[in-house]
């Protein structure tokens, strides 16, 4: 029986109040019960959050990128591409939705789905990438959904977000299935890596912090664990 996942948008209604822009957190919690405004059936699993653009609301299948109306649920475009996405790889920016394609990442005009570019990469890009003035990918050659090729290396990529150019890019010992992160001018890749010597806890990992325009400061191995998550600040 073929699997159905319904995609769900609900308003809280709390009163008749509208949020302030200025409205600060509050440990008052919500009583209310959400309205269900309404419902679509995508046909497969979703696996990465929903991306709200414009008035889209766009979700990803194993097969198909696919955009809904905010305010109703319709579907307003939907693109398959001819080998399927990687959906856990969706991101957006305030006009480009970006997904991760066997070899390499799609950029797709937000309002109309059309494609904007594609961009061959080394290794699969299964994590979302990290949007901005610059867009930084990761890569792995080990994750969900794909054989594993652990003998290989991922990379670091810095594009153009409007054209997809590659600006410069990292090779790494690691299979990074994190989202790179960046404060500043400085950025981080990381992620976990094989090694031959064995560890009673945790893991092998490497990081790497470059500057904005892909200068290498530092890389470090350590065996805190599998990296799920990396943060940075200005220290």
């Amino acid at each position: 029986m073929q699997r159905v996942v319904l995609v769900w948008f609900v308003l809280l209604l709390v009163g008749c109040a509208q949020a302030s822009p200025t409205a600060v957190y509050s440990n008052n919690p919500i009583t209310a019960v959400p309205d269900l405004i309404w419902q679509f059936a995508a046909g497969d699993k979703l696996e990465a959050p929903a991306q709200v653009v414009g008035e889209h609301v766009v979700v990803a299948t194993k097969t198909a990128v696919i955009a809904l109306n905010a305010s109703n649920g319709q579907e307003a475009w939907r693109v398959a591409p001819p080998h399927g996405v990687w959906p856990r790889s969706l991101a957006s920016s305030s006009n480009t939705i970006f997904v991760g394609i066997p070899g390499g990442l799609l950029a797709l005009d937000a309002s109309s789905g059309r494609e904007r570019w594609q961009q061959a990469t080394t290794g699969e890009v299964l994590w979302p990438p990290l949007p901005g003035s610059t867009l930084y990918v990761a890569t792995a050659f080990v994750g969900p959904g794909i054989e594993p090729r652990p003998d290989q290396h991922a990379w670091g990529y810095a594009l153009d977000p409007a054209s997809g150019k590659i600006l410069w890019s990292l090779e790494t010992d690691t299979y990074t299935l994190i989202t790179p992160t960046a404060s500043g001018t400085r950025v981080v890749f990381g992620g976990s890596r094989l090694d031959e010597s064995d560890v009673n806890e945790g893991g092998h990992l490497r990081l790497h912090l470059l500057t904005s325009d892909g200068t290498l400061l530092w890389a470090v191995d350590t065996i805190d664990g599998f990296l799920k998550s990396v943060a940075l600040d200005e220290q």
